[in-house]
């Protein structure tokens, strides 16, 4: 009888442990606050559903997934830091160095821009220093994972990261490849499979997709941590990168993701209710800060955020800045103290402003 307590109490304990809380912060509370007034840059170009700022010395370029529609058909749009319009490249199509779709635009320490198209699972380069039209290079990825795990286990590239030094840092959706190492040839090596616990009660393949539902992936200027924040709830998830491996940093678990799963899809999907608090509306990174553009409303009362925080790499809060206006996109000049941002005010079309940063 003794025994059998003893194993039930066991049972309890370990039942216990799994279903133990995760524990959210809520709104962090920022040591250090500060207002900025924006400078309009640019008020003539007309920006359709722009999905990033991407920042490469002293050029700006915008990654416009809405513009990629007959007669508007270039993904990427080039600005100097002056706000000037300097040309588009990155036709929509299925040609030579065209894309049916675009991820996060990287580069590397030449300047060349990196643009992975996982419809037609290849990588576009376009040295970024030649006038415009500019050349493009372009290799097949078709070969990069093993037709069993995209066929049996629905694995799939979901992003693809230049690392400066030279490889590629991959994204996958699942735990048989979270994050990969690509050479430019040949198939994708996995290097880090696991994912945080989010909830108590969630599924892995829940958390799986909480991580590829607008989620957002930087990697630092010198390639070596890497920075994930979910859009459902509000998860930071750092990792260091040295070569070919990594190592959790930390895991910083702001607002819980709530959502609903859609019935009869495989794999595993979420989506948003009027319940789901929006996490980080966009994300920028440097080598010492990690720059948010932090919601923290409810999808059921959305408006842009009008204010940008940062942390250290270690999830601590370090600041927060309330500008004037709300915005969508962000790209952190360090270097220069300047942030330049995409604005969101209703019922007004984007535009292009910068930040000017305070003397820390």
């Amino acid at each position: 009888m003794a025994k059998n307590v003893v194993f039930l109490f066991c049972l309890f304990v370990l039942y216990a442990c799994r279903q133990s809380p995760v524990r959210y912060s809520g709104d962090p509370v920022f040591p250090d606050t500060d207002t900025l007034q924006a400078t309009l840059i640019n008020a003539d170009f007309i920006f359709d559903f722009p999905r990033q700022i991407a920042l490469s010395d002293s050029l700006l370029v915008i990654r416009d997934v809405g513009a990629a529609i007959p007669g508007e058909p270039a993904y990427f749009h080039l600005f100097s830091d002056r706000g000037d319009y300097l040309g588009s490249f990155g036709r929509r199509g299925r040609g030579p160095g065209e894309l049916l779709e675009s991820t996060t635009l990287t580069f590397d320490r030449n300047g060349t821009a990196y643009a992975y198209d996982p419809a037609s699972k290849k990588t576009v380069c376009y040295p970024l220093h030649d006038s415009l039209p500019c050349p493009f290079r372009e290799f097949d990825m078709r070969q990069a994972l093993p037709d069993s795990l995209v066929r049996q286990r629905y694995t799939r590239i979901t992003d693809l990261l230049r690392i400066p030094a030279g490889d590629f840092l991959v994204i996958g959706n699942n735990d048989f490849l979270r994050f990969g190492i690509y050479t430019g040839q040949g198939s994708v090596r996995p290097i880090w499979n696991t994912y945080p616990q989010l909830t108590a009660m969630g599924t892995p393949a829940e958390v799986w997709s909480i991580f590829n539902s607008s989620a957002k992936y930087r990697l630092a200027p010198d390639g070596s941590k890497l920075a994930c924040a979910t859009y459902v709830g509000a998860v930071l998830d750092c990792y260091s990168v040295d070569n070919d491996r990594m190592e959790r940093i930390g895991t910083y678990r702001i607002y819980e993701p709530v959502y609903k799963i859609f019935e009869g899809v495989t794999p595993t999907q979420i989506t948003r209710t009027d319940r789901t608090v929006i996490g980080f509306e966009d994300l920028d990174v440097t080598n010492r800060y990690i720059y948010g553009l932090l919601n923290g409303c409810s999808q059921g009362a959305y408006a842009y955020p009008d204010r940008i925080v940062v942390f250290d790499w270690e999830g601590r809060p370090v600041r927060s800045y309330h500008v004037d206006m709300p915005l969508c996109k962000i790209a952190v000049d360090d270097k220069r103290g300047v942030i330049y941002a995409l604005t969101a005010s209703e019922g007004e079309p984007c535009r292009l402003v910068r930040f000017d940063l305070p003397d820390e």
